[in-house]
């Protein structure tokens, strides 16, 4: 199991650690893609991407970016309360 050494403070900022140092295939689930997917959608992004084994650590150092850039770049965006899911009905 990865845990980043840290207790308290801000849950985003403890996960971050997590999340950059995991291989694309652990992460891509989390997205909601597939491995292969998430390595595409880096690689349009400019990103090399040799194998869905390497970390976006590993990505990002290649591109002189940091893991964290990269992340959020992949997070799916929200845009306050507007964001619906398509499984919950309208009252």
């Amino acid at each position: 199991m990865l845990t980043t050494g840290h207790k308290g403070g801000n849950p985003a900022a403890r996960v971050f650690p997590v999340l950059t140092h995991a291989p694309l295939i652990d992460l891509a689930p989390l997205l909601h893609v597939s491995p292969d997917e998430l390595g595409a959608r880096l690689t349009r992004d400019g990103y090399m991407v040799n194998s869905t084994s390497e970390t976006l650590d590993e990505i990002a150092s290649r591109s002189g970016k940091s893991a964290s850039d990269v992340l959020l770049k992949i997070l799916p965006q929200h845009s306050g309360n507007n964001h619906k899911h398509s499984d919950v009905k309208p009252s």
